[in-house]
């Protein structure tokens, strides 16, 4: 049992470390909080002219936010982080996690938009899916890394999707507040980690010649 916990704890360290600094919460929050912005707009906006300018700026957002994100990510990090605690390398073999998650997450929206069609509800279920997602992609950051806060944004995330479809007005607003929301709260807490750890990681110092 012992040996067991130990090799978990092994194999999780490299996982740890790429997620402990926060960065990749903050970026994601801020890219959560364009999206929620973008959605917010075109509920509120009446003018079609800038809502046709806002519909082209979000393609550019939402198309180019996951290359961005990623470069912008490993940019922070070589400034931020590597300096302090060094780079490692990670192998890009295959995953049963990553594969077990991806069918999951597939099968449960799947269900769960049959569900919604056969509804007679006047909820706005939107919300709640992008909620379930959100928290079971965070679960599995969860549990690969074993860091704790994962498991508590993956909560907040089916919390947010519940609360806003009940209190919502529904349509895009009501899901452009959860990735508001939501966004604020990966910031928030990318922030606090990225804090912690360069108060208990400080750069290295060049040895004195």
């Amino acid at each position: 049992m012992g040996k067991n916990s130990e090799i978990d704890r092994i194999t999780k360290r490299p996982i740890q470390y790429w997620f402990e600094d926060g960065i990749g919460e903050l970026i994601t929050g801020g890219l959560f909080v364009l999206i929620g912005g973008y959605f917010v707009l075109q509920e509120i906006i009446t003018s079609s002219l800038i809502k046709g300018l806002l519909s082209v700026i979000s393609i550019l957002v939402i198309g180019g936010g996951v290359f961005v994100s990623r470069k912008l990510i490993n940019n922070l990090k070589e400034r931020l982080v590597y300096p302090r605690t060094g780079y490692v390398t990670y192998s890009k073999r295959p995953s049963k996690w990553k594969l077990a998650i991806t069918i999951g997450t597939t099968i449960a929206v799947a269900i769960m938009v049959i569900l919604l069609g056969r509804s007679n509800s006047t909820l706005d279920w939107t919300p709640i899916v992008i909620g379930v997602i959100c928290g079971v992609l965070m679960l599995y950051q969860a549990i690969q890394s074993g860091i704790f806060r994962f498991y508590l944004e993956a909560g907040l995330a089916i919390l947010i999707g519940t609360f806003v479809a009940i209190f919502g007005t529904g349509g895009m607003l009501s899901s452009g507040l959860f990735f508001l929301i939501y966004g604020l709260i990966l910031i928030f807490a990318g922030g606090c980690a990225l804090w912690n750890y360069s108060r208990n990681a400080p750069p290295a110092t060049k040895p004195e010649i």
